[in-house]
């Protein structure tokens, strides 16, 4: 899974960096918790873009996979 929201930078660019971080943090903290009820893997992170994959096999490789690094 991919997310990255349509005229999020348009939108980020008229509000105070504070107002933007909260309302990221707020979406991803969500995100986080259906991913983790679901099993899905939450690879990364970067600025509005939330990037997940899911699937026994491909999950249970990239925790470890992860761990080793």
């Amino acid at each position: 899974m991919h997310l990255s929201w349509a005229g999020f930078t348009a939108w980020s660019s008229m509000r105070e960096p504070q107002h933007v971080l909260l309302l990221l943090e707020t979406i991803y903290k969500a995100f986080d918790a259906i991913a983790k009820r679901q099993k899905v893997f939450k690879v990364e992170t970067i600025g509005d873009c939330y990037v997940a994959v899911t699937g026994k096999s491909i999950v249970w490789r990239l925790q470890h996979w992860s761990f080793c690094v």
